[in-house]
């Protein structure tokens, strides 16, 4: 175990998710989002997508306060997050899942 009883593939988990989160709202940034409640806007969103419910909803079933989600999560939480704010990066188009599937529209960049 490593430090706070965290595995090292969890720490590495954690630090991957930070990663994708810091690209992701660099991208956002390249696209004119400023305003501190836009990102909040659209972290939730993003949340509700792979989880069905709200960040503070998640937050609320975990107990916490003011304490940072992702630190509470679980491996498996922690790769669903970095998996849907990557997935919400890479399409850089407005698309739809049966666009995606005959391949139509939704171009992926570069990682």
């Amino acid at each position: 175990m490593a430090k706070h009883g965290r595995s090292e593939k969890w720490i590495q988990q954690r630090m991957t998710g930070q990663e994708t989160r810091n690209k992701l709202t660099d991208y956002w940034t390249t696209h004119e989002v400023t305003e501190e409640k836009e990102y909040a806007i659209l972290t939730n969103l993003i949340h509700q997508e792979w989880s069905g419910i709200s960040v503070k909803s998640h937050k609320d079933m975990k107990g916490l306060k003011t304490q940072n989600l992702r630190d509470h999560m679980s491996e498996a939480e922690l790769i669903f997050t970095a998996l849907a704010e990557l997935s919400s990066r890479r399409c850089d188009s407005p698309c739809t899942r049966a666009d995606i599937a005959d391949g139509s529209r939704g171009k992926f960049p570069p990682v």
